[in-house]
């Protein structure tokens, strides 16, 4: 991605798509940037891979869900 602002998109966009709430014309536009670059791919794969294990969290601590939060911003840094 090309500034912050797209980096944000990205992470707004897939927000919305793993909540069911984005539309159809989201949905594309999220694809687009997942395919621009391997950076973008690797981000929303990490966001979803999160997204997905917080579901699945039931009776972690508070200090693990800090501690996986912490690591996905220094990976979305990273990007």
């Amino acid at each position: 991605m090309k500034s912050g602002a797209e980096h944000n998109e990205l992470i707004d966009l897939a927000v919305k798509k793993l909540s069911g709430e984005a539309t159809p014309d989201e949905l594309k536009q999220l694809q687009v940037l997942i395919n621009e670059k391997v950076e973008n791919r690797t981000l929303y794969d990490e966001l979803e891979k999160t997204w997905v294990s917080t579901d699945k969290a039931k009776g972690i601590t508070q200090a693990e869900v800090d501690a996986e939060w912490l690591r996905l911003q220094k990976e979305m840094h990273r990007s």
